[in-house]
């Protein structure tokens, strides 16, 4: 197979041999792959770079005996604020991760890759609060994988009157405490909640909130995930885990 160039975001790296690594690439028009970096983890190697998660470029590979190898990469951007700022790289690492859990190998999920190159940009540049940014990202990507929590009332009984609703995790949106259990929301968190399914991003970024509210939601949408995926996502955890 000739070298072939895709515009590709590094998701994951693990050790591989003596000096490869193993990594979890998406490539725009191709899908979710895995691929081999060799020689990477040599002090003098040119392609280091590429095996760092969040490294974004236009990646070449070829393919050898089955395998994906990354030869190469041009236009290479490392989202270096998110690497100086502890806040960031947890949020940006999280990213990835949310990513990673919810797509397959060798499926094309192009509207997730530009959720994700879009909440990057945001917060490597400052275009907004941070867990805004963040907030805005989980919601997203939880639209798009067919998941978006129900706002309107109770999912159960139909009740349109937001006063005193819970989320459930378990159905999938908001119930009347007589329904249903779940975890008791404010006012300002269903408010939230209910904007990031009708906002765009800049719209979003615009409005203020209690930090501790935006932080509530993505606790909201951390335990969501749990529900769906039947585990952790671990980032996100060790983010929450720093910040609340």
């Amino acid at each position: 197979m000739s070298s072939q160039t895709y515009t590709t975001i590094c998701l994951n790296a693990i050790d591989y041999r003596e000096n490869d690594k193993l990594l979890t690439l998406y490539a725009k028009g191709k899908g979710k792959i895995t691929a081999v970096l060799r020689g990477c983890k040599s002090p003098k190697s040119k392609l280091k770079v590429l095996g760092s998660p969040l490294c974004f470029g236009e990646y070449e590979y070829s393919l050898t005996h089955g395998k994906y190898i990354v030869t190469g990469a041009t236009d290479v951007e490392m989202f270096y604020n998110l690497w100086t700022d502890l806040d960031k790289f947890y949020i940006g690492m999280s990213m990835l991760e949310v990513f990673n859990k919810f797509t397959f190998e060798n499926e094309i999920y192009d509207d997730l890759f530009l959720e994700l190159l879009r909440a990057l940009n945001a917060l490597n540049e400052d275009a907004g609060d941070r867990l805004k940014i963040f907030s805005f990202y989980l919601s997203k990507i939880t639209n798009l994988i067919g998941y978006a929590p129900y706002l309107d009332g109770c999912i159960k009984c139909g009740d349109t009157n937001l006063t005193g609703k819970r989320f459930s995790y378990i159905e999938g949106g908001l119930v009347c405490p007589e329904c249903e259990n779940g975890v008791q929301l404010n006012e300002e968190v269903i408010k939230i909640l209910i904007d990031l399914e009708n906002l765009d991003m800049e719209e979003y970024l615009k409005n203020n909130y209690s930090k501790n509210n935006v932080l509530n939601v993505i606790f909201v949408y951390s335990r969501y995930f749990e529900h769906i995926l039947g585990e952790k996502v671990k980032s996100l955890c060790q983010f929450l885990d720093n910040v609340m």
